[in-house]
Formats: C-alpha cells, sequence, structure tokens
C-alpha cells in the first residue's frame, strides 16, 4: 500500500484498492476495529474520485455496512446501506443480481439489527432479506452460504419479533388444538392463535423458504 501511494499518489484507483484490500485483511482475521479506519477511508476517497455512482464506491458502502453489522452498530449500517440502495439497483439491476443481492443482505441485516420492532423495521427487515435470499438463490443456489445466512438472519428476526411482541396482534388462526390443561388434550372447536412471526418461522425450519415479493414473470405471447 505505501509503495502505491508513493509512486501514484493517494487518489490513484490502484492505491484505494490496496487502502480496501488492507481493511479486508484485518476484517478476515477479526480484527474489526482496525479494519474500520481503512474502510472508511476507501470510501470517502472512492466517493471523491470515483463517485457514488461507481461499482467500486458501492462495494465500500457494502463493505463499510457489512462491518458495521459485525460491530453491532446497526443504526448507522442501515442509515449507510439504505442511503446508497437506489443507486445499488441501479447500478447492478438484473446484470449483476448476485452483488446487488449480497449488498441487500447487508441492508436487512442492519434493518433487523435496529430492533425496532413497533415501528415497522422487523416488518421492513423481513421484506429486505426476503428480496436478498430469492437474488442470491437465483445467483448462486438455494444452498449457497449467502442464501442461507439470509434464512438465518430471518429465523433471528422472527425470533426476536415474537420475543419483543409476543400478543401485539401480529396473529393467525392455527389448527392446532388449545390443550385443555385439566384433561391433556385437545379442546374441540378451539383454535390456539399463533403470532405471524411465529408462524413464518415455522415455515422456515419445515423448508418452505424465505418470503420475498414476487418477482416480475416475462410475459408469454400466445399465438
Amino acid at each position: 500500500m505505501e509503495g502505491c501511494r508513493r509512486v501514484l499518489g493517494d487518489a490513484h484507483p490502484s492505491t484505494l484498492t490496496s487502502i480496501n484490500n488492507l481493511g479486508f485483511l484485518l476484517q478476515a482475521q477479526g480484527a474489526l476495529a482496525e479494519a474500520e479506519p481503512y474502510w472508511r477511508t476507501a470510501l470517502e476517497r472512492r466517493r471523491r474520485v470515483l463517485g457514488e455512482h461507481h461499482a467500486a464506491t458501492l462495494q465500500s458502502v457494502a463493505n463499510l455496512g457489512f462491518l458495521l453489522n459485525r460491530l453491532g452498530e446497526h443504526a448507522e449500517a442501515a442509515a449507510l446501506l439504505a442511503a446508497s440502495e437506489p443507486t445499488a439497483r441501479r447500478v447492478w439491476a438484473d446484470a449483476s443480481a448476485g452483488l446487488l443481492g449480497s449488498y441487500l443482505a447487508k441492508l436487512g441485516a442492519a434493518e433487523a439489527g435496529v430492533g425496532r420492532f413497533a415501528e415497522g423495521e422487523a416488518t421492513l427487515g423481513e421484506a429486505t432479506l426476503g428480496e436478498a435470499h430469492a437474488l442470491l438463490a437465483e445467483s448462486f443456489g438455494a444452498g449457497a452460504a449467502r442464501a442461507i445466512a439470509c434464512i438465518r438472519g430471518l429465523i433471528s428476526l422472527y425470533e426476536a419479533w415474537h420475543a419483543a411482541e409476543p400478543d401485539a396482534g401480529h396473529e393467525v388462526q392455527s389448527p392446532i388444538g388449545a390443550r385443555n390443561s385439566k384433561r391433556g388434550r385437545p379442546r374441540r372447536g378451539r383454535r390456539r392463535r399463533t403470532p405471524a412471526h411465529e408462524r413464518r418461522l415455522g415455515n422456515l425450519r419445515a423448508g418452505r423458504g424465505a418470503p420475498g415479493p414476487r418477482r416480475p414473470q416475462p410475459k408469454v405471447n400466445s399465438r
């Protein structure tokens, strides 16, 4: 990195890549706090030199968002990633669905990590993680580590959501019979009301996949 700075200058793209790579190395070694200033520097300089809409700048946003999530700074990560989400969608779009899916996975993890369930962040995080899972499964396969990480994120979200609001009205009718405490068997005609996030968690654990928005299907011309 010092050689790049000395020969090419601080603003050269190769120097910025070296700074970014050093952050990667420190992060991989578990030195998260030490990696943070390198990734912040890489992002700030890429924004100045390359612009907000460059793919390398977006990757720096994603890197820093990932690191902030690892450090537990979910609110800062969510604000950072959400601000660049429209640009990420324009730059990567369908041609780079895997990159967009990875970006949205980091945003969804940040939104879920904020933990303000009563203010809608849980629903927001659920939708973002669901879309990320669909994109990653399409690009890399449902068994890919990145896709599975989205499922784990959704499971953690539903568990936290249910713990925070067990009786907040997120409920659906469930065919599971309510146990008669005296006789130890289901009462006829009675149903236990199950929170919606508990039902979603059950669906995930049963292998029925992650929620996600309907993706537009291509039109087929009939003759």
